[in-house]
């Protein structure tokens, strides 16, 4: 699909909107046509006005709510290697962000719609290559079996058919017991790359896909899809990776079924792909899921069968990973009102693809997983333990060699309407036999401590709060061979807030990590602070501040940054 051709298609949707209400910021009002006319020319002078279409009842309601944002702002930023350190720049800067949402919604309950999100910036931190960004963009109708979207659309149709982000049009119609749905659009990485505003590195997508389901009973339903995907070759305008990257196209279909009894659940689907991609070799492959769950009122049992083929490329779907077949199980059993037990069994293999220089390879990993959470009853309140344990064993084709990973930890935790209380201890380990140099043991631990002021009651709710938040964490990973690297890290986090006086947030945070064989010592340092306070029912001022300093003992890593700005927000 032209991409010249798309944009006006969903630029200039028609959006039948319904007459009878007037545009209002919470409440809709009962009004003739004309005056909901009068009240929307008064909101959007010289915009274009919407249609009003005379309902049988002579009335619907039309909605218009957004909001807006403005921030101005000022930083200083200072680097020990130049500016590869951070990527914020010394200047001073502004940012806007609007987003709105038109909507008409008839009498037997259609509604339409229009969405839009933008941000315009002359910070290159936010928006590296152009001054204005299209966030969002929606326009559809819905009803009674029925639904269109154009503009931003995500048909996620099932694991091994469309799950995937792209512009265009998604609709879907119910039949009686039939439901079929269709998209069409392009894959970009932003609506600006869609029309070169900014340089693409990656190929724009056509792709196209549908859904048939049919309901033979209420609780069992059979679908079939199909897709196509098609890479624009020279659509890369970056041109160093222009220079090697070559366009593919794919098509896939596939068979699934949806089956719920009670507490039973089933799910399968199976499907077949063919992948082509300029000075490759074609090729087609296959994949199968099956996954069954059963949740009764003590205990929750899932488990599932997954073969996708390394050769099964699907260019519509970023769920379905080629080469992994696995097979898992695991079970949450409530054991009594002070116990819940939990766990996990996995064994999955991944096949990478074999090429031209290298051989297909397979690993083949055992993992299984143990948890216990267990609170201490009515006569300790609040009180309470979780416990983990987890293991994996990793097996390479190539040579035999294992790689192994242990991690256990437990964690007591304690809460209260005024209190939050937390320690928790862990203990990794980790062994590869292709790399002995990195085998290590972690100890670790956290602490967290919290406290709340407030006036609340049992009667009245509180018109003013304070929440204080301790936390601190030590990590040491301990290299066999006799080095270790240490990450230690304290904070400090308040916040505030009184009914018609706005909030008041601070934080500030400190830490360091110590490098093996000798490296200096890097420290961490940042300290924040805002304060927003309401000028109305929907708008509100913000001030905020912030100091951070980064690697502090290397030369050529360390980075100061600096910033302080205000921000006016409103809703309407």
């Amino acid at each position: 699909m032209n991409n010249r051709r798309l944009l006006p298609l969903i630029f200039c949707a028609p959006f039948t909107a319904y007459a009878g209400l007037a545009v209002a910021d919470s409440l809709t009002k009962i009004a003739s046509n004309d005056q909901v006319l009068q009240t929307y020319q008064q909101g959007n002078a010289g915009g274009q006005q919407p249609q009003l279409v005379t309902q049988e009842d002579g009335s619907t309601r039309i909605e218009w709510r957004g909001g807006v944002s403005l921030d101005a702002y000022s930083q200083n930023i200072s680097s020990g290697n130049g500016s590869t350190n951070s990527p914020l720049r010394t200047g001073d800067y502004y940012r806007g962000v609007i987003q709105s949402d038109l909507r008409g919604i008839g009498p037997g309950g259609d509604t339409s719609y229009f969405q839009v999100g933008m941000t315009h910036t002359d910070d290159r931190a936010v928006l590296s290559l152009y001054p204005r960004q299209i966030n969002a963009l929606h326009i559809g109708r819905v009803g009674q079996g029925y639904q269109i979207a154009m503009g931003d659309v995500a048909p996620n149709f099932s694991a091994l058919s469309s799950a995937l982000a792209a512009r265009g049009v998604l609709a879907n119609i119910q039949l009686g017991q039939a439901t079929v749905s269709g998209y069409g659009g392009v894959v970009a990485e932003s609506w600006e790359a869609l029309e070169t505003l900014v340089p693409r590195n990656q190929f724009l997508r056509d792709v196209y896909g549908f859904k048939a389901e049919y309901a033979f009973t209420p609780g069992f339903k059979a679908y079939l899809t199909g897709q196509s995907a098609d890479e624009r070759d020279g659509s890369i305008t970056n041109a160093t990776l222009a220079s090697f990257a070559n366009p593919a196209k794919g098509r896939s279909g596939t068979l699934g079924f949806a089956y719920q009894d009670g507490p039973l659940q089933i799910t399968g689907e199976t499907g077949a792909s063919h992948y082509e991609q300029t000075n490759t070799d074609s090729r087609s492959g296959n994949a199968s899921l099956l996954d069954a769950a059963w949740t009764g009122q003590e205990v929750a049992l899932r488990g599932g069968y997954h073969d996708i083929n390394a050769k099964y490329t699907n260019l519509i779907s970023y769920t379905a990973t080629p080469g992994i077949e696995e097979v898992y199980a695991n079970a949450d059993w409530r054991a009594a009102n002070w116990i819940s037990l939990g766990t996990d069994l996995r064994n999955s293999k991944f096949r990478t693809l074999a090429t031209s220089i290298a051989a297909s390879t397979t690993t083949d990993t055992d993992s299984g997983g143990l948890r216990a959470n267990i609170n201490f009853g009515p006569e300790y309140p609040g009180w309470g333990v979780a416990l983990q344990h987890a293991r994996s064993d990793a097996r390479e084709s190539v040579n035999g060699f294992h790689t192994q990973n242990k991690q256990s930890s437990a964690m007591l935790n304690y809460n209260s309407p005024t209190w939050m209380a937390g320690a928790g201890y862990g203990y990794a380990t980790m062994r590869n036999q292709a790399s002995p140099s990195t085998d290590s043991d972690t100890p670790s631990w956290n602490l967290t401590l919290g406290k709340t002021w407030t006036d609340a009651d049992n009667i009245a709710p509180a018109s003013w709060s304070i929440n204080t938040n301790l936390s601190a964490s030590f990590q040491d990973q301990k290299i066999i061979g006799g080095s270790s690297t240490k990450n230690t890290n304290y904070g400090l986090n308040i916040n505030a807030q009184k009914v018609n006086w706005g909030t008041l947030g601070i934080g500030l945070t400190s830490g360091y990590l110590t490098q093996p064989i000798a490296g200096p010592t890097l420290k961490q340092r940042s300290a924040q602070i805002d304060a927003s306070h309401p000028f109305s029912t929907q708008g509100a001022f913000k001030l905020y501040a912030r100091h951070t300093k980064s690697n502090v003992g290397s030369e050529t890593l360390k980075s100061a940054e600096r910033l302080a700005g205000a921000q006016i927000t409103y809703n309407f």
